[in-house]
Order: structure tokens, then sequence, then C-alpha cells
């Protein structure tokens, strides 16, 4: 490994800094190998701080650079172009000699795609945002159904209580009305359901209970 030297360490440091070197070009243009550029960095006491801060020196002038041929891209700029023409000498043929010179300017308009694109990105940054601030707490909502066999046959039953139910004798005196006739029906399927579940709840009431318990005693009184 070299021996350290201050003169390649401050060229080191103008190379990162001013010509945008890679450390393998650094290595190349001071002679030293990779393993002495980092061993140096590690050991040498403020040369690691120096590259950094160069480097960073170097970051902010590529921001700028960028920002500035943004800034170009976006309000448009003016092109110069130069033209020159040489003609051989009359006198000394080997010698050229300007024999015009143009100069054009050309007003570049604003780059839409450049435009478009940071709209587009100011847009997703402004949404994106906006829907951090509108997300609202998590709710959890639980609908639970209390509605019971008994509540159902109650309301069966005021139904029937607050219609009038009419005998199978007289629906043939009253007039034909389809609507009336349609309630009517609709009323006998309430009564028909009523009597059945009430069928259902007095059959289940006298259905036995099994009990495990009792028939275990009866195997032991055996």
């Amino acid at each position: 490994m070299a021996k350290y030297n201050e003169s390649v360490a401050e060229t080191i440091v103008s190379l990162i800094e001013d010509d945008f070197c890679s450390v393998a070009e650094i290595c190349r243009v001071t002679g030293i190998s990779r393993k002495t550029f980092y061993c140096w960095k590690e050991t040498v006491p403020g040369l690691a701080k120096e590259i950094f801060d160069a480097e960073c020196r170097r970051e902010d002038r590529i921001r700028q650079m960028l920002y500035s041929s943004l800034k170009k891209r976006l309000d448009g700029h003016m092109m110069v172009e130069e033209k020159e023409t040489f003609l051989p000498d009359e006198l000394e043929p080997e010698k050229l000699v300007l024999q015009s010179k143009v100069i054009r300017r050309k007003y570049c308009l604003p780059d839409l795609k450049t435009i478009k694109l940071l709209l587009d990105r100011q847009d997703r940054i402004a949404l994106s945002k906006k829907n951090e601030e509108d997300i609202p707490e998590e709710m959890d909502i639980h609908i639970i159904d209390t509605t019971t066999p008994t509540d159902i046959e109650n309301e069966i039953t005021e139904h029937i209580e607050e219609s009038e139910i009419v005998p199978a004798e007289e629906k043939e005196s009253l007039v034909d009305d389809p609507e009336e006739a349609e309630a009517k029906i609709m009323l006998d399927r309430l009564y028909r359901l009523k009597a059945e579940r009430i069928r259902t709840i007095k059959a289940s009431n006298n259905h036995p209970i099994f009990s495990p318990a009792g028939k275990r005693g009866k195997k032991r009184r055996k």
C-alpha cells in the first residue's frame, strides 16, 4: 500500500468535487489502488469528512444545473446559432480567411412534455396528501338481529286483529273488487301462517327432553 501523501489527498478531493470522477477514475489519475483509497479514507483523520463534503458540494452543483435546465424548458429560451465561412486567401492560398459570419437567434418554446410531467407529479402529491387527511378512523359497526320467533308471532297476531277476517260464507256476498280480494287472500295466508306457527310451538313444547344423566341413572339402578 502506498504511503499517504497530502497532495494526493487534495487531488482526490478536487477530482470528486470538480470533475465528477468515480473511484476508479480517481485511482487511475492518482496512481493508487482502490484498496489504498479506501484504507486512507478509513484511517487518515479528516479525509473521510473532506470527501463527504466534496460529494455534498458536487450534489449541490448537479442539482443547480438540473434546476437551471428545467427552468429553460418551462420558460422557453433563446438559442443562438453561429455559422462562419472561411475561404483561402488570394495572396496566401494556404491561409484561410473569414469570408462571412451568420448569427441566427431562435426562440425555443416551453417544452409541453416537461410541463405536463411536473403538473402530473404535483397532482399526485397533492392527491396523496388529501387522501391522508381525509381518511377517517376505522369504525366497526355490528348489526345484531334481536327478533325472536315470539316477536314474529306477536306481529302476525296484531296484524290479524287489526284487520277484519271475513268468514268463507260472507266472502261470496261481497263486491268483487280486485284490490280487496287480494287483501283478503293475504289475510288468509297470514292466518294460516299463525296457526301453523302455533302448532309447531305446541309440538316442540310437548316433545320429551332426552336426559343422558337420567339414562345412566337407570342403568346403575339395574
